[in-house]
């Protein structure tokens, strides 16, 4: 079984993003699978996104970032409406932390610890 958390960060405004959702899905068949949805807290972060605690079979995955009502919420200009981070999950790996890195004109994502 395996957990994953998310952190978002606003390295234009230099703080967490608190109150963004993120949608969890399980890609079957190029078919999405909502899976769970929550929103960051005021740290900027989820730390269990799915609703039943654990992932419990290996494959793709996607998490959907809807940064437009953020950036709407902050008077700046929407550029990127949302990001979507597709990955895998091999279940025998405990924990996936999938952190966004976010700006009005850029992101970056990667495999954090």
């Amino acid at each position: 079984m395996s957990r994953i958390s998310t952190h978002v960060l606003d390295t234009g405004l230099g703080k967490p993003v608190q109150g963004m959702e993120i949608t969890l899905y399980k890609i079957v068949n190029g078919q999405r699978i909502e899976l769970a949805s929550e929103h960051t807290n005021s740290n900027g972060r989820i730390e269990n996104l799915d609703a039943s605690d654990s992932i419990q079979e290996s494959g793709t995955y996607c998490l959907h970032f809807s940064t437009e009502a953020y950036f709407l919420q902050n008077s700046i200009s929407v550029f990127y409406p949302y990001v979507e981070v597709v990955f895998n999950i091999n279940v025998e790996q405990p924990k996936y932390h999938i952190p966004l890195v976010l700006s009005s004109f850029g992101y970056s994502t990667y495999m954090g610890s």
